[in-house]
């Protein structure tokens, strides 16, 4: 007898209690969501508060502090960050734009 023998039975196995796992969690934080909602009333702000915390919108905002161009050269100068980066997504658009499709 294999020493692996049963192995892909309880793979399979481990695999199946596992997604009904998962779908339970998603069923239960969609009720849960709901819930909240409709405890909400007509309170848009409140109904508000709670998607945002849902979504993980809240005041932590990371910044850039520096950026790497394919010259290597280093921007750490926060407008000039800015300023790159708007470049560099308007040229994006260009490009896209000028395509004939």
């Amino acid at each position: 007898m294999s020493r692996f023998a049963g192995v892909e039975e309880n793979s399979n196995t481990f695999k199946t209690a596992n997604k009904q796992l998962k779908n339970l969690i998603k069923r239960n934080k969609k009720l849960h969501m709901e819930e909240q909602i409709n405890s909400a009333g007509n309170n848009e702000r409140k109904k508000w508060e709670i998607l945002k915390g849902a979504i993980h919108l809240g005041k932590n905002k990371s910044s850039i502090d520096q950026i790497t161009l394919e010259d290597n050269n280093l921007i750490e100068e926060p407008k000039e960050i800015a300023n790159t980066m708007n470049r560099h997504f308007i040229d994006i658009v260009k490009n896209h734009n000028s395509k004939k499709y």
